[in-house]
């Protein structure tokens, strides 16, 4: 019997339970379950709705009975909820029949992503998957050798308790599959994964590769690879041109997306990178302008993207008038204006609205008359003012593909189909034509 405290309404209970043998659960006085029988691995039970009404906000007595007529007796209860969890990235693992291994060892995930991994046993022993905190392999591996000697390691599936353990399946059988779910750990890091079946763990493990927020790391060392910036202020820069246009732009696992705010830190990536989107008003390092312009006349593309429209530096002219194509000095207030495609037989424009409207800062964006031609693809107009501007166009570089967007202030246009949808068909665009430069 015990008394617990119930801070909000159980609208769908679930019994998480293992016992030998018989039990009952009582909830205030009144009978929420029983079962005949024993099962001695944990089960998740879900009640039906009307046994939610048992529960009353504030303290609440559970009681338990279990009963024995053949040889071990116990039981543990637990009591929750139906829960919600919409997964940012789910991965699915098998073992390997007979070599004692998983099919991949190295998985990736960004910092405080809701990660699924999906685990299917096709061997033909027993295995489970669990995930450690970052460093503590050996460390947990020796408790994991000392458990096995406690006559309750089987019990619990053999994962002994630990703060190590960040989230594990349950002991599957030959055939059967489980899942493990839990919120990414916030720090970037390199987190461990085992089997600890007996005599398992040595042999049958991997790495979950943690990159930081805003970050999208493709499983395929091979994939195409962006190169991201952004930093500042006047707007949330990691959370809307990191997380969610990385997320669009990562295209589900297909594309490598590396995001920062550190002008030092993009330089070394451009390196190795096959595409650059800036989205920053913060300064760059001189050596990270010269590195940029360097790459942009080996043909390297770019998506700029809203505040790198502007002037933002006066001391870098060359880059507005020869990368931008122009910029802009002002803006009207933040609020809903229409966008019009002017070009929607362009790629970029393919499945964009011929017309739509965006809550957003209409820039006053000019040419500057000594920059290369550009292509206007969309035009924003004030809904009040009736003023134009572009909003989307491509520039004529002698060199690279560059396409440059002044949309994207907040949740209210990164969130909007339309702006996705642009953003999409800018990168297939762009490598569509860096495919066809370097094949000519």
């Amino acid at each position: 019997r015990k008394k617990v405290n119930v801070k909000e309404a159980i609208d769908e209970p679930v019994l998480k339970v293992m016992h030998d043998e018989d039990y009952e659960v009582y909830v205030n006085g009144t009978l929420l379950f029983k079962q005949s029988g024993w099962n001695r691995k944990y089960k998740y039970i879900k009640l039906e709705k009307e046994k939610g009404a048992l529960f009353k906000k504030g303290m609440n007595t559970i009681a338990v009975s279990c009963r024995n007529e053949n040889g071990r007796q116990f039981i543990d209860v637990g009591i929750g909820k139906v829960g919600t969890f919409k997964a940012d990235k789910t991965i699915v693992l098998n073992t390997v029949p007979q070599k004692m291994a998983y099919d991949k060892t190295t998985l990736s995930a960004m910092a405080g992503q809701n990660l699924e991994i999906l685990l299917n046993n096709t061997d033909e022993m027993p295995h489970n998957l669990v995930l450690i905190e970052e460093g503590s392999l050996e460390d947990f591996g020796k408790l994991v050798d000392k458990f096995l000697e406690s006559p309750n390691a089987a019990v619990m599936e053999y994962v002994p308790k630990s703060r190590y353990v960040l989230a594990a399946t349950e002991m599957l059988d030959p055939g059967e599959k489980g899942v493990i779910r839990l919120k990414v750990p916030d720090k970037a890091g390199i987190y461990p994964f085992i089997c600890t079946f007996p005599g398992h763990w040595r042999m049958m493990q991997g790495v979950l590769k943690v990159s930081p927020r805003g970050s999208y790391v493709s499983e395929d060392p091979a994939a195409y690879k962006i190169a991201a910036m952004g930093g500042g202020g006047s707007h949330e820069f990691l959370k809307y041109f990191g997380v969610v246009d990385g997320g669009v732009l990562s295209e589900g696992g297909d594309v490598t997306f590396n995001y920062t705010e550190s002008s030092l830190q993009l330089e070394k990536w451009l390196v190795s990178s096959d595409l650059l989107v800036i989205s920053n008003n913060k300064p760059f390092e001189e050596s990270t302008r010269k590195a940029i312009f360097k790459r942009v006349n080996e043909g390297m593309p770019m998506l700029i993207y809203h505040p790198s429209t502007w002037y933002n530096w006066k001391d870098w002219p060359e880059y507005n008038q020869e990368l931008v194509g122009g910029g802009s000095r002002s803006h009207e207030k933040l609020q809903t204006f229409e966008v019009r495609v002017v070009k929607p037989g362009h790629p970029i424009m393919h499945g964009v609205p011929r017309q739509f409207k965006i809550f957003d800062e209409l820039y006053r964006w000019e040419k500057d008359e000594n920059g290369p031609e550009i292509e206007v693809l969309a035009i924003g107009k004030g809904i009040e003012s009736g003023a134009e501007f572009p909003v989307v166009w491509t520039v004529k570089h002698e060199k690279a593909t560059i396409i440059c967007n002044t949309l994207g202030h907040d949740d209210k246009a990164h969130g909007l189909e339309a702006y996705q949808r642009i953003l999409r068909n800018s990168l297939e665009w762009i490598r569509r034509n860096t495919k066809s430069e370097l094949t000519q």
